[in-house]
């Protein structure tokens, strides 16, 4: 909303340049129409007419433009992202635009006749000519407006430059498995006709045996939640063999079940002890296996943590208690832009759990072995439907879907501000160019180089330009605190970022001061003064 808002500002800053443009070229007419005593409410009726045509042709244009942009943007959008498919121009929108647009035209209308009232004749009369220096008085708030577009404009480029700073880091992430040749197959077993512990067991472990013998699947493992696919319950902790912490200090854990192989499959790494093994079963020592950032938090060093015992629930609460045998490297949470948190795994094969994740490691890519994973499923059992089908690689990458969209719609708004603020730029240079023409022609009749005109109107440019970015450059380090929540794995405050985007403003400023300062270089001097 903030950067729309920001695009909105430079539009409307935009607007105000050119209708103080037409109010300025139209002064003496309105002038002398009301000097020679032109009716002042039919005079305003008109202007009202006129201007409130152009802002509804120009909202309906915008809202046809706004509807293929949406429909573009629900096209290109993830389908993970909640209801985007939803998104419509409904009536609040439709009555924004359209309040807008009046707005816009009714201010339009006003403020020629208002300056009308207060400008001579004879001073509309002189000013009227447009090489003649009109418009002083405008001047200041054109630059002023393109000052404005300049600085809104750099605040836009420098949180876009953030933003994809923090996706590229995202995607550079270590998830800490190897998603690649790695099918996922997401099931849900009834508990209407799986109720004990042992028919659940024995559904996994036939289904695993089936999909081994598949040619080309390579391994097998169960889990209730693989890396990045979030959906993992938390609980307090405590550790028995260290002192027990007060009711409000009782830490908290993610936790997650998998089998014996599912370390193996996934490829993550064993820092100490060992995985679960087909040993641990119901009857035995209950186990646990925990990542490294539980370990280091914990005890410090992971091989500490071998042998302690891990309380569910805490000291206050009832809950299991399970040894430690093995520390895991730290994998993905919910998504690769998440922070590592602590996380223990219960055994599988001692808590059956109906919900599973079943990873299948392939020889190659895993896609073709996805109608073989479904002919497996139904013959075992043709009443369990499959929640979800997808390679490691998607649903990993599905993760930064919203980071992703958001960096887009961003980068858009970014885009269009620096449209807008060249449009800005060149009208404002390109007006100051034509109200100067006199004084341009003066100076080259009495033998000025073209290259010190050029020095002079690119001096005018280079101030404007100059202001607006240290301006933004201000704007953007105070407000880059509110992106903190937004970005990952790069500082907010960041030097190289703020001077990448004001160079970026700086070359569309000089791109868009191009043509009027070439139009002030290459002026017919004689024929300006005979104009004039």
């Amino acid at each position: 909303m903030g950067a729309v808002g920001l695009v909105l500002l430079i539009a409307c800053a935009n607007v105000a340049g050119l209708l103080l443009v037409r109010s300025t070229a139209r002064a003496r007419e309105i002038a002398v129409r009301v000097a020679i005593g032109a009716d002042r409410p039919r005079l305003a009726r008109q202007l009202l007419t006129e201007n409130l045509l152009l802002a509804v042709i120009g909202g309906a244009l915008g809202l046809l433009l706004a509807a293929w942009c949406l429909r573009t943007l629900i096209l290109i959008g993830p389908r993970s992202i909640p209801r985007l498919t939803d998104a419509t121009l409904d009536l609040p929108v439709l009555l924004f635009a359209t309040v807008a647009s009046i707005l816009v035209g009714l201010l339009a209308g006003v403020a020629p006749l208002l300056n009308a009232g207060k400008v001579d004749l004879i001073t509309a009369l002189k000013e009227g000519s447009p090489t003649s220096g009109s418009g002083k008085r405008g001047h200041g708030f054109r630059n002023a407006l393109v000052i404005a577009e300049i600085a809104i404009t750099l605040i836009l480029a420098f949180a876009s430059g953030l933003l994809i700073r923090s996706l590229i880091a995202a995607q550079r992430v270590n998830p800490g498995f190897d998603p690649q040749h790695l099918l996922t197959i997401e099931l849900e077993l009834p508990g209407s006709r799986y109720k004990s512990d042992d028919s659940v067991r024995d559904y996994y472990s036939q289904l695993s045996q089936s999909l081994r013998s598949e040619p080309g699947v390579e391994d097998v493992g169960l889990v209730t939640a693989p890396p990045g696919a979030g959906d993992r319950g938390d609980y307090w902790y405590s550790i028995l063999e260290k002192p027990t912490p007060p009711r409000d200090d009782v830490p908290l854990t993610l936790f997650n079940f998998a089998d014996a192989n599912y370390f193996r499959v996934a490829g993550i790494r064993i820092i100490a002890g060992r995985a679960f093994s087909n040993t641990d079963r119901v009857g035995t020592t209950p186990v646990t296996v925990i990542n490294e950032q539980l370990a280091r938090s914990a005890f410090g060093d992971p091989q500490l943590a071998l042998g302690k015992h891990l309380k569910v629930g805490g000291p206050y609460m009832d809950g299991p208690t399970l040894q430690i045998v093995g520390v895991v490297a730290n994998t993905t949470q919910e998504s690769l832009d998440a922070e590592n948190a602590p996380t223990f795994y219960y055994a599988f094969s001692q808590n059956p759990h109906p919900f599973i994740v079943v990873v299948m490691r392939t020889s190659g890519d895993p896609a073709p072995w996805m109608n073989a994973a479904r002919r497996h499923v139904s013959e075992l059992d043709r009443n369990i439907p499959i929640q979800s089908l997808r390679t490691a690689e998607d649903w990993l990458g599905a993760t930064l879907d919203s980071r992703r969209f958001s960096t887009l719609l961003l980068g858009l708004f970014g885009a269009l501000a620096m449209t807008l603020a060249s449009v800005g730029i060149y009208g404002v240079l390109n007006y100051w160019v034509s109200t100067r023409q006199r004084e341009i022609a003066i100076r080259l009749a009495v033998g000025a180089p073209r290259s010190a005109i050029l020095r002079w109107a690119g001096l005018h440019a280079a101030r404007l330009a100059a202001i607006g970015i240290v301006l933004g450059g201000i704007g953007a380090w105070n407000a880059a605190r509110w992106l903190e929540s937004l970005v990952f794995g790069v500082k907010v405050h960041s030097l190289p970022m703020m001077v990448s985007a004001g160079a970026a403003v700086l070359v569309i400023a000089a791109l868009a001061a191009s043509m009027p300062l070439w139009r002030a270089t290459h002026t017919d001097a004689v024929r300006n003064l005979h104009e004039a």
